[in-house]
């Protein structure tokens, strides 16, 4: 997986659904920066 993949999830909102077997450790990053991102967007609709 290249980091231009990554960008491409990042910029879908598939990040948390999506899922490579042949990279786990990239899928647990992204599925943290996911869950962070929901956090973030969720202080902000708070605020």
């Amino acid at each position: 997986m290249k980091i231009s993949d990554i960008k491409t999830l990042w910029s879908s909102k598939w990040i948390c659904i999506h899922m490579n077997k042949d990279s786990k450790s990239i899928n647990l990053i992204l599925i943290t920066v996911c869950m962070l991102e929901q956090r973030f967007f969720q202080k902000i609709k708070m605020n």
